[in-house]
């Protein structure tokens, strides 16, 4: 470390020689904020420093990232900052390799190439790979259970009677195994089991484009007669939910959607019910693996799935099935039966 001009550095960072000899030796006694400065700069330049449990590397491998990935990277940085760990963001896989040799731990959002998981390895042999959303190169992975959200989804069908025909809106992408993939299928794995007796379609849309994805929602509904439309759309995606709120709309068409997804922040013109995933449960399992990097030991890949449920946005309390006539009188019998039991067993007292 030291053969470099420490001198120099420190005054073209705009700092003292001292501030940098404290940064490397005793980061505690420099502020936060001149701390992450001083790092950023010294690794950025080749200068090596000692590994550093307190230093985290998160790639987001994306320059255009999602606002649910953006969220999902921030949230993650404040929990850690709480517990003293110092989270660098990057977009760029290249840009952070400099940053990943001296970090204990490497966390990726939808996961690690085989090519970029070796160079992480050869550049940092003991480091931890924990991978969010998606990705089978970690030894840590955290990401929502797909088949449960198939499962929660087929449930509700079944709840709200939607027994005959429904559509799914899954949108296509050549990556083998991908989520909206699994969730259509397990969708459809779960209503041959629940409800046999009713017909599944799925509809593959275009991963990009408004244009390219309605084209074949209007083929789909120009070949059926209004009797022959599906109950209940189930999108696998905001994106594809949000669309065909649209497509419905703009056609005068009134079919229940269920989505995938918290709708985004301010977002008033796209209400239906959606399976969402707790992104904290996320946040706060990546955490703990973070702050337990040491006491764990990872011989076997780890994998933790986060369960499905529904959030209730649109009109499903209205489209649930009501009792009839003939129920609700059985119901009120039975209420009257039991009061009466209860009359005759107090005065047998």
């Amino acid at each position: 470390m030291f053969q470099h001009n420490i001198r120099k550095i420190a005054e073209e960072i705009g700092v003292s020689h001292t501030t940098i000899y404290r940064t490397i030796r005793h980061p505690e006694l420099v502020s936060e904020g001149k701390r992450k400065r001083i790092v950023e700069e010294l690794i950025g330049r080749g200068i090596p420093l000692k590994r550093d449990d307190r230093l985290v590397v998160l790639v987001l491998q994306e320059n255009n990232p999602s606002r649910y990935n953006q969220n999902l990277a921030e949230k993650i940085q404040q929990n850690l900052k709480k517990c003293g760990i110092q989270l660098i963001i990057k977009k760029d896989p290249a840009e952070a390799l400099p940053f990943i040799q001296n970090a204990e731990t490497v966390i990726s959002i939808n996961g690690f190439t085989d090519e970029y998981a070796a160079k992480i390895r050869a550049a940092n042999d003991d480091i931890l790979l924990i991978s969010l959303l998606n990705g089978e190169n970690a030894d840590i992975l955290i990401s929502p259970d797909d088949f449960s959200g198939g499962k929660t989804a087929a449930e509700y069908m079944l709840e709200h009677q939607y027994t005959e025909r429904v559509l799914v809106l899954m949108q296509y992408s050549r990556e083998v195994g991908n989520s909206f993939e699994n969730r259509a299928q397990a969708f459809q794995l779960y209503m041959r089991g629940l409800l046999p007796e009713c017909s599944v379609s799925i509809l593959k849309l275009p991963f990009f484009g408004i244009f390219d994805c309605k084209n074949p929602m209007k083929h789909f509904f120009a070949n059926l007669t209004p009797k022959q439309y599906p109950q209940a759309i189930f999108c696998t995606g905001r994106f594809s939910g949000n669309l065909c709120v649209d497509f419905l709309r703009e056609n005068n068409l009134k079919i229940p959607i269920l989505g995938y997804d918290e709708p985004a922040k301010g977002d008033k013109l796209h209400s239906y019910d959606r399976i969402v995933f707790s992104l904290e449960s996320i946040v706060n399992w990546c955490v703990f693996f973070v702050c337990n990097r040491h006491s764990l030991k990872v011989d076997d890949p780890i994998r933790v799935m986060t369960k499905a449920k529904i959030m209730e946005c649109g009109n499903s309390r209205k489209q649930k099935r009501t009792k009839t006539g003939t129920e609700k009188k059985a119901m009120k019998h039975k209420k009257i039966n039991s009061k009466n039991k209860q009359k005759n067993t107090k005065e047998r007292i």
